[in-house]
């Protein structure tokens, strides 16, 4: 009689969940700990991406406790820079104080293009340099992370890898990674859609953290060749990263109909296959794009049903979140609970920019993580290599830094005494602005099919010092902001920015100075025309800016295919003090406009700042991500003129905002990110 009462409660677990397209009755599966690198005992990673909006979308639309702990993201081996990382970190440190480790897929191919894979140039050391750089981006983040090299490594149709040149390259850039001692998880990853015979491409073990793959189709859930990849990573021991998934084909907005056709069998694959320990879900619109016309729109936002199902699923303890770094090396079950030694003295190696400092460093026998640098009391960067540099400083700013010391299994030490720092009232901001380190820290994009351009340093046709940056221009569009030459540059509220450039071009050509928004809506805080001869010339722009930012100092080429020489930029930032603008105060316009809310990202209240062109009614409201609106801040008859209101969000939930001002027949609107 008890033998017939437990089959039939063991079915009533497996058959009711299909019945009622939840989950919550259907048990997890204990998971297998394989003791890798960077894996949790007994939980599943929620993670998310596959850009910064989808992924704030993600973060925004799920409970406080249940935010997502990886953050996948993307590079390109040959379109690595010196600076590369600095991107990514911001992106990681936005998030409210909550500890994330990216996940990063390191391309050896163009995408789509599969003769274009260059694995073998990896794999034969032409790309060396390119992959120091890539390993020096890791140690500047400073964050553990997890890199398919190679993602998606059979699929032939679309990347072209071949095995042999495959398992050297992905062996040399591990070896290269781990001759550094960085906590660096390589991941091999597999891809569904590609060729089923998996193990031609296998590196090896001694190369391999973890295995992956991607699974998008309903039918992958169920194929035999996903559970064979499954069975082969139990036979190796190694932990499963699902890398990339996403409801292809089904989508979000027909409800529990695409919760019963996609989700439910996804998460009933990661109940049930005890390998898996990491997920990463991709938040797109794919619909939006021609060549993913078909796949539908993936957004769990867009649909409360799926959206609250999901959130509900993430709510089981078997689910690893977004918390605090020592939480989450709780979890990997290091055996170690004494702190890191306080590290010495902090002392001041450079006071221009970047601020770099030093102290004495500490050694932990589980293996240190890294510094945590403090400002003002508050976690504001970390760091392994020394010295260490603040690219966030701010002219005429007074710093006040202390330094504590986090170990592998989660210990922190006590914090250094503080350090009180001055910066100069006029710093220069641009790094390498005269070529003479060659192209580091310069980025060369173009944004268009027919946009072709190369950039390479010019000793002969000097400008100013050792070396010139030439551009050579060999297509373009006529858009001139298609190919843009630009490096990331940290503005403040209420600094002026003095630019200055020289440059020459084979003939004349009008090229555009901007310093513009690193991320949507891309606002353009300077925009300047200059046309540029056969003739060396000198060029100056000053602009006062309202607003705090990790924005891009950028020139725009793509006009015509005349080249361009480029030498002795600067970039000074004058500090407001001197400016004599206050943080009450913002930049006026006699255009209708809404201008950048400060600060923004925000805690608990914001300023919004906006110019009225039209005597009239004046309304100014707040939305949230689904739409729906929040609260009136402004609905009344106002003269033309310049205003600034505070908006208190003390009641709401961190996320995305909206902020429409309307007047007339106008409107505009701006994001604005509440932190907690």
């Amino acid at each position: 009689m008890k033998t017939k009462l437990f089959i039939f409660l063991f079915l009533v677990s497996i058959l009711l969940p299909q019945f009622s397209g939840q989950l919550s009755a259907q048990n997890i599966l204990a998971r297998y700990n394989r003791g890798a690198l960077l894996e949790p005992s007994g939980k599943i990673i929620n993670g998310a991406g596959q850009d910064l909006a989808a992924y704030n979308n993600y973060w925004n639309i799920m409970h406080p406790l249940d935010k997502p702990l990886i953050y996948m993201t993307y590079i390109n081996l040959k379109d690595v820079t010196s600076d590369w990382a600095d991107g990514l970190k911001a992106d990681l440190m936005s998030h409210g104080g909550k500890f994330q480790i990216p996940q990063i897929g390191l391309s050896m191919t163009v995408e789509a293009t599969p003769t274009e894979h260059f694995e073998q140039d990896v794999a034969s050391g032409l790309l060396d340099k390119q992959i120091a750089m890539f390993i020096d981006g890791l140690e500047s983040l400073a964050f553990p992370a997890y890199v398919r090299i190679g993602y998606e490594f059979n699929g032939v149709d679309w990347n072209g890898y071949q095995p042999v040149t495959y398992k050297q390259a992905f062996i040399r850039i591990t070896n290269m990674i781990r001759a550094r001692n960085l906590e660096v998880a390589t991941v091999w990853n597999f891809a569904m859609d590609g060729v089923p015979n998996f193990t031609d491409y296998y590196p090896g073990d001694a190369y391999v953290d973890w295995w992956s793959l991607n699974l998008f189709s309903a039918s992958h859930f169920t194929d035999i060749t996903a559970q064979e990849f499954l069975d082969s990573a139990s036979v190796h021991k190694k932990p499963i990263l699902i890398g990339e998934t996403t409801p292809r084909s089904v989508g979000v907005l027909n409800g529990q109909t695409s919760w019963n056709q996609w989700f439910a069998p996804f998460f009933a694959f990661i109940h049930t296959h005890r390998e898996v320990k990491a997920f990463s879900y991709i938040n797109w619109n794919w619909a939006q794009y021609p060549e993913w016309a078909t796949w539908g729109d993936a957004r769990l936002e867009q649909n409360t049903v799926v959206s609250g199902a999901f959130d509900g699923e993430m709510d089981s303890v078997e689910y690893l979140h977004a918390s605090t770094e020592s939480a989450f090396r709780k979890t990997l079950a290091i055996s170690d609970n004494t702190a890191p030694a306080i590290p010495g003295a902090i002392s001041v190696t450079s006071l221009g920019y970047p601020l770099q400092l030093k102290w004495d460093p500490v050694t932990d026998p589980s293996g240190l993580s890294h510094y945590i640098i403090y400002k003002h009391g508050v976690m504001s960067d970390y760091s392994i290599a020394f010295p260490y540099s603040d690219k966030n400083v701010i002219a005429g700013d007074t710093i006040t830094y202390a330094v504590s010391a986090m170990d592998r299994a989660g210990n922190e030490s006590q914090k250094t005494a503080k350090l009180k720092v001055t910066i100069p009232s006029s710093l220069s901001k641009v790094i390498n602005g005269e070529f003479d380190n060659g192209t580091s820290n310069w980025t060369l994009s173009t944004y268009a099919t027919g946009a072709v351009a190369t950039m390479k340093i010019d000793s002969s046709s000097l400008i100013s010092g050792r070396n010139s940056c030439e551009v050579d221009i060999s297509q373009v569009t006529g858009t001139d902001w298609h190919i843009d030459l630009w490096q990331w540059l940290s503005i403040h509220n209420g600094c002026k920015y003095q630019v200055t450039f020289k440059a020459k071009a084979g003939s004349n050509k009008v090229i555009t100075l901007a310093i513009q928004q690193s991320a949507s809506p891309n606002a353009m805080y300077l925009s300047k025309s200059h046309t540029i001869t056969s003739t060396v010339q000198s060029f100056t722009d000053t602009v006062t800016l309202r607003a705090n930012d990790q924005a891009k100092l950028e020139f725009f080429l793509g006009q015509t295919t005349v080249p361009i020489w480029i030498d002795f930029v600067s970039v000074v930032e004058i500090s407001k003090i001197q400016t004599g603008i206050s943080d009450q105060s913002w930049v006026k316009s006699d255009d209708f406009s809404l201008l950048h809310n400060y600060p923004n990202p925000f805690n608990l209240s914001t300023t919004i700042c906006y110019n009225v062109t039209e005597s009239g009614l004046v309304t100014l409201k707040v939305f949230d991500p689904m739409g729906r609106e929040i609260e009136t801040l402004v609905n009344k008859k106002m003269a033309a003129g310049s205003y600034s209101i505070e908006w208190d969000a003390s009641g709401l939930f961190p996320g995305t905002y909206i902020c429409k001002l309307m007047n007339g027949n106008r409107s505009v609107v701006r994001k604005m990110i509440l932190l907690k």
